[in-house]
């Protein structure tokens, strides 16, 4: 499809031709889920009305056309989407890192809304249906040159990351169309593996019990649920995001890169095996920091050699390499042969850990240490909610943002 650029009015109705293909082909792959195909529908049919309502009518109407949007899509794009039961100011402070990180114009930044609070119980597929279609109309609110290039960056905290995986595969017609290049996806603290407790022993089965019955009371959690707990198995939504052949892969490979983020220890909710899709859990000791009751550090894997990464942000930190980590690890299952991770606890589904394999990853692998410290503020701690003022959380999400500015600069430099 040709892209005009000779006006905006023209720029605008290629762009909402390319929002119909879109939908289009949105409606295909989801053809066999009435109620994702029936979103996908109606989106279809907001779509055709506006591009009704841009386009010149006859005469004796004595209609206008709409006026097309005049401020340009900035040139770096991010989308932030929190986690389950949250909200979009959670992303706050790593907002402002981004946008201070560029010229005033040269940036956007899309704090998702479209799953606030409640809303996430409604599962993965549904939410993230609603990122995407929140996602295409950011896009239309602006005025896109496609032969101007942008470039795409994603980072999910929590089940946010899950919504984001997902809603990649509904955004790829438009990354092509529109020049608009994914550069890197990152997820912070995501359960990549869901939630499912390995039992064992009796105490064991107790908590699993509990955590499962919590999971799947619908007040609580709803259809997310039943998702991370991965209902429907061995076709649950998680397992489809992993096949090596779906859409969902496809789109995650188009990035040039993808980093998981998670916690080593006390990270109650999230543990580091689903977060950094890895059995085993490396060994990160601590620097001294006398002056504060908060000490924290990272050892880093998977970032290349010649990435900008490595000297511009990570040169003060540890590299590790996973492979060997995990070469050291000796596998454990449970006595009715359910696999689970070095902590034991999250229990394995070789499907969805299978994605590390699929393509590079790079991963930061935190520790956080704070003698008083609540459990359930650990989980938050790379976001820095709800943080205390002395938790040092700031650090690292200036240290998180610069990699991320980093990767566009490399894209744009490539």
């Amino acid at each position: 499809m040709a892209a005009p650029t000779d006006s905006p009015t023209s720029r605008h109705l290629h762009h909402l031709r390319v929002q119909r293909q879109q939908a289009d082909v949105n409606c295909g792959i989801t053809q066999d889920n009435p109620m994702l195909h029936a979103m996908w529908a109606t989106h279809r049919q907001h779509v055709d009305a506006t591009l009704l309502g841009l386009q010149c009518l006859s005469p004796e109407t004595g209609q206008q056309p709409r006026q097309p949007p005049l401020e340009s899509l900035p040139s770096n794009i991010f989308v932030l989407v929190h986690g389950n039961n949250s909200s979009p100011t959670d992303l706050d402070k790593l907002a402002a890192a981004l946008l201070s990180s560029f010229q005033p114009g040269d940036s956007l930044v899309l704090q998702s809304s479209g799953n606030a609070g409640h809303l996430t119980q409604r599962g993965i597929a549904f939410c993230g249906t609603i990122l995407a279609i929140e996602t295409l109309g950011m896009f239309l609110r602006y005025d896109v040159d496609s032969s101007d290039p942008r470039l795409f960056s994603i980072v999910g905290h929590s089940f946010g990351g899950l919504i984001a995986r997902y809603s990649l595969a509904f955004l790829q017609v438009i990354f092509s169309a529109l020049c608009i290049t994914p550069v890197s996806f990152s997820t912070l603290c995501t359960p990549h593996l869901g939630s499912r407790r390995p039992g064992g022993g009796v105490w064991k089965r107790v908590v699993q019990r509990a955590v499962h019955g919590i999971l799947s009371m619908n007040k609580l959690y709803g259809q997310t649920g039943r998702d991370l707990l991965l209902e429907g198995e061995p076709n649950s939504v998680l397992e489809q995001m992993s096949q090596p052949d779906s859409a969902f892969v496809v789109a995650l490979k188009q990035f040039r890169r993808r980093t998981l983020v998670g916690l080593v220890a006390r990270d109650h909710l999230v543990p580091h095996a689903s977060a950094c899709l890895t059995r085993a859990v490396p060994a990160i000791p601590l620097r001294p920091a006398k002056d504060a009751s908060w000490q924290w550090t990272l050892a880093h894997s998977g970032v290349d050699g010649d990435d900008a990464i490595l000297t511009q942000c990570l040169r003060a930190f540890p590299r590790l390499d996973i492979s060997e980590v995990e070469a050291s690890h000796v596998r454990q299952f449970t006595s009715d042969n359910v696999e689970f991770d070095a902590h034991q606890r999250v229990a394995i589904n070789s499907t969805l850990l299978d994605v590390a394999q699929l393509m590079p990853w790079r991963r930061l692998h935190i520790r956080v240490d704070s003698s008083n410290i609540h459990w359930k503020k650990v989980h938050d701690w790379p976001i820095g909610r709800n943080q205390p003022s002395d938790s040092r959380s700031d650090e690292f999400i200036a240290l998180f943002a610069s990699m991320l500015v980093e990767d566009h600069k490399d894209q744009k430099n490539a």
